[in-house]
């Protein structure tokens, strides 16, 4: 019986979905269908692999290193174009959907449909160690945008206006039904694994359980804006946008030197609250891949100061030759430790453990 294997040409040109075909992996040569190219089984498996491995590599890079959310998206969404059983890259489309979201413009809630939507392809045995990675990376981005949101909300505490407030719950409402979510899928795990000694989804439950005690206390406080007035949390409405009432029981405080700020200003005494959520790396992740190089060219820079003022009989001039050297020298230094701080933060936050974004 024939083994059928994916493979891949490189040497027609065009669209990469007309360069992949089937291959009997125990034949001695295959043919590409598009050019009719002949080759070993073996290379054109191996160049399917490589071609996966490379947008899951490039998507990943955009992800977490650059911050190119829409870059990430739509490399994961090409290799699901491609290839609908790579589970890596349904991983990887749902992250970077949630890091699209914005104040204003919230993916959240789309990315916990297309979440249970796609459920029945995560549930496979054989992935639940890379399911278990790919779910704290998730829980992560969700408690990042959380803590951000509430910094752009407010001051000191105080929130700017009752638009704010209102926001602020809405997407309180729409990260807690995404977490319930995730509870539920890490529940399932641990019911079909309940031979297994292994405990690392039980760590999930434990983790949005205690969300949830802390969401159910947030539902009940009273939320101060710039204006005094105390509100509290009624209902949801129509699309799922939250009630607020001034809560007559709590008594107005002043508060002082608040800048106007609003969601939406209607006019220019007001300032307007920023929009961006998650931080955009990319300058940062350039400097990071020209640091090392630049680095090298400032060692060498620095070995020729010290050799030219060994050749140097003035000693003030010298002394000028060996300053720049050890400036120099400080400066490259310093782009080491820099380039080697960010690879470790990149280790903790996505290479930690197993890693979910690679094609197996």
């Amino acid at each position: 019986m024939a083994v059928l294997k994916r493979g891949f040409c490189v040497k027609c040109q065009g669209d990469e979905r007309l360069r992949i075909f089937n291959v009997n992996k125990t034949a001695e040569v295959c043919y590409c269908p598009h050019c009719t190219n002949p080759m070993p089984p073996k290379d054109a498996i191996e160049n399917y692999r490589e071609l996966i491995s490379h947008h899951l590599k490039r998507a990943s890079k955009y992800l977490f290193e650059t911050t190119e959310y829409l870059l990430a998206y739509q490399t994961f969404a090409h290799v699901i174009d491609l290839d609908d059983s790579v589970k890596a890259a349904f991983y990887g489309r749902l992250l970077a959907l949630v890091h699209l979201s914005t104040l204003r413009t919230s993916k959240i809630n789309f990315a916990f449909q297309m979440h249970r939507q796609e459920m029945r392809i995560f549930h496979a045995a054989e992935i639940c160690v890379e399911y278990y990675h790919f779910l704290v990376l998730l829980l992560d981005a969700l408690d990042n945008y959380e803590n951000r949101m509430k910094k752009r909300l407010t001051v000191r505490g105080v929130f700017y206006d009752t638009d704010c407030v209102s926001l602020y719950l809405q997407r309180l409402d729409e990260i807690r039904s995404y977490k319930d979510f995730i509870l539920s899928e890490a529940e399932y795990f641990i019911d079909i694994k309940s031979n297994n000694n292994d405990d690392s989804f039980q760590e999930i439950v434990e983790r949005v359980t205690q969300n949830d005690q802390e969401y159910e206390k947030l539902f009940k406080e009273d939320y101060y804006t710039a204006n005094g007035f105390a509100y509290k949390f009624v209902s949801f409405g129509q699309n799922n946008v939250p009630s607020i009432a001034i809560d007559s029981k709590a008594q107005r405080q002043k508060f002082r030197f608040i800048k106007p700020t609003s969601l939406y200003p209607k006019d220019n005494k007001k300032s307007k609250i920023k929009d961006q959520i998650y931080l955009n790396n990319l300058a940062l992740s350039r400097l990071v891949a020209a640091s090392i190089p630049v680095a090298i060219v400032l060692l060498l820079i620095a070995i020729g100061d010290i050799i030219g003022a060994i050749f140097i009989p003035n000693n003030a001039v010298k002394i000028i030759f060996y300053v720049m050297a050890a400036a120099v020298v400080s400066i490259s230094l310093l782009l080491f430790i820099l380039h080697f701080l960010w690879k470790n933060r990149l280790r903790r936050t996505y290479y930690n453990g197993t890693n979910p974004f690679i094609f197996k």
